[in-house]
């Protein structure tokens, strides 16, 4: 769970309720993901920076920097068997980032609204970015966008099932 305005994260034990690692960082935590069944967390902070520690020892394993100041929120691509994707939403786009190797793989951005979310399918081979005029597809290997759905109001996306 992110300590905000202390720079740090907490690895807790649910089962003992104790804190197994904190996490620190130099600036704010926005959020925090899990990856490969919770071996690995990531967490992204107030400085643009994604993060990729160790559950078990707690330590640093990398970190990726997302160039830009608006960075919102990180998601896990949990269902896909490619567990080693992050989607990093930010203010102009999505970045798509190797959480294995610390690559920035893609930055899904032609648009000037504000970016919200995102939404994927099953398959995990497009991405749905909610932005400020509607929404669009974007196929994931490639970075390259697909559909673009505008309209005159903010979208939202719903889990169905």
């Amino acid at each position: 769970r992110p300590a905000h305005r202390q720079g740090r994260a907490v690895i807790w034990d649910v089962e003992m309720c104790q804190a197994l690692h904190v996490l620190h960082h130099r600036h704010g935590v926005i959020d925090v993901a899990l990856l490969d069944l919770g071996d690995t967390v990531a967490t992204v902070n107030a400085a643009a920076e994604v993060v990729i520690w160790s559950s078990r020892s707690g330590q640093r394993v990398r970190t990726i920097s997302c160039a830009t100041s608006g960075l919102l929120s990180v998601f896990l691509l949990d269902s896909c068997p490619q567990r080693d994707l992050l989607f990093a939403v930010v203010e102009d786009g999505v970045f798509v980032l190797n959480s294995t190797s610390g690559d920035v793989l893609h930055l899904l951005s032609s648009f000037p609204a504000s970016t919200y979310g995102v939404a994927l399918p099953q398959a995990c081979d497009v991405v749905a970015v909610c932005r400020s005029d509607g929404w669009e597809l974007w196929d994931v290997a490639s970075g390259v966008a697909l559909h673009k759905f505008r309209s005159a109001s903010d979208c939202t996306f719903v889990a169905v099932g």
